[in-house]
């Protein structure tokens, strides 16, 4: 008797805990995810910015994905209240100079402030030859 109630219970835990969990939501075929208005609907500028760049993250990271770019828009021009779409790029896809890419571990790791609320540039690939490689 004891042991089918601890199953029940852990049971309804169980569901309970998996009600409370929100999944990323699924990016498009072309690697894109919107991030909705309503998130940042009466936010000052800055922190729907903030919101829009920590969310978009979170997004990027829970896909397996290392950077990000907004599509529609630039960060420092988010009007609370807008949907914002971004679009997640592995490191392998990127490219040197790129405009626009936001370290998406970096922002969850260190937070927008740290990374100074400008977009990064990937890091530099080596160069590699027979002869070893010139980064």
């Amino acid at each position: 008797m004891k042991r089918s109630f601890r199953r029940l219970t852990a049971f309804l835990l169980a569901g309970a805990l998996a009600a409370c969990a929100t999944p990323a939501p699924p990016l498009a075929a072309d690697q894109t995810a919107v991030i909705r208005g309503r998130e940042t609907a009466g936010l000052s500028q800055a922190d729907a910015s903030t919101a829009v760049l920590v969310e978009a993250a979170r997004i990027t990271v829970d896909h397996g994905f290392q950077y990000f770019r907004i599509v529609h828009g630039q960060a420092g021009m988010i009007r609370p209240g807008t949907d914002v779409t971004i679009q997640a790029l592995r490191s392998d896809s990127v490219r040197p100079g790129m405009p626009g890419l936001w370290d998406a571990q970096m922002i969850l790791i260190k937070g927008v402030s740290a990374v100074a609320r400008q977009p990064t540039s990937p890091p530099q690939k080596p160069r590699c030859t027979a002869y070893g490689c010139a980064w």
